[in-house]
């Protein structure tokens, strides 16, 4: 299990349900409560998704370093924000 860093975001679930009456999108949990947050499993699978493609893009930039030597980190990095946004 990892431990999660406390700056990690734990993000509300966001829904859009049609119809003309106002609705409010919440679910039970096991203790009977309604709620919008994601459950604490959800949470720790975002951040394992999270941290697994952190890995990924260390790697990348670092296979490109080796590929070629001119490369500087800075630039793969603003490459992959450019491709990210």
């Amino acid at each position: 299990m990892s431990i999660i860093p406390t700056n990690f975001p734990r993000r509300a679930i966001l829904s859009s349900l049609a119809g003309a009456a106002p609705k409010l999108a919440l679910r039970r949990t096991a203790e009977d409560v309604y709620t919008n947050e994601i459950s604490d499993e959800e949470y720790l699978q975002a951040y394992e998704i999270a941290e697994d493609f952190a890995h990924q893009m260390k790697q990348y930039v670092l296979s490109k370093e080796i590929d070629d030597p001119l490369r500087t980190r800075e630039f793969s990095l603003q490459r992959i924000r450019k491709v990210m946004d």
